[in-house]
């Protein structure tokens, strides 16, 4: 994931987008809801960025990510719902309507297996990624301003000195 703070041109956070998508996958223990909220929020960003992805392939991916345990459900549903034009919501709530056959193989014994939390991923806004000329002003902006602190600060050291020098 990336790391708060950095500041990535649009190029290299469509690259990283495209690179959680590729490695996206089913957490162990998860519920069907959390997989598809964390899904849902990795393609809002990726829409965020104007990043274009056929939706057989995003429906592909979701149904393809799931866990054995879902395998009937999700031939069940390539068979009956078209995945040229069902959208992911539609797949969550026709999965959701079978999911607690899947909750089941998480009970052993009389302990229950929670699902993970949901991660925090912070991507910031597309108004927010500064272009390549604008890195490159911003960047020079911070040496003049250090430049000026470091010439204020030198200024301050002799003026210490000499005072330092006239009382002995």
């Amino acid at each position: 994931m990336l790391m708060q703070g950095t500041l990535l041109t649009k190029q290299e956070m469509e690259c990283n987008l495209y690179d959680e998508f590729d490695k996206f996958a089913y957490r162990k223990g998860e519920t069907l809801r959390d997989f598809y909220l964390r899904f849902s929020l990795l393609l809002n960003y990726m829409n965020m960025y104007n990043m274009k992805l056929e939706q057989f392939q995003v429906n592909t991916k979701f149904l393809n990510t799931l866990p054995p345990e879902w395998s009937k459900f999700v031939t069940d549903v390539k068979l009956v719902r078209d995945l040229h034009t069902t959208n992911v919501d539609q797949l969550h709530a026709y999965l959701g309507q079978h999911e607690y056959h899947d909750n089941e193989s998480y009970h052993v014994g009389n302990k229950t297996h929670k699902a993970f939390p949901l991660p925090v991923i912070e991507f910031p806004l597309v108004e927010e990624v500064p272009t390549a000329s604008e890195e490159s002003f911003h960047c020079q902006k911070k040496k003049e301003a250090t430049a000026v602190k470091i010439a204020l600060l030198l200024k301050s050291r002799r003026n210490c000195q000499s005072k330092t020098v006239t009382l002995n």
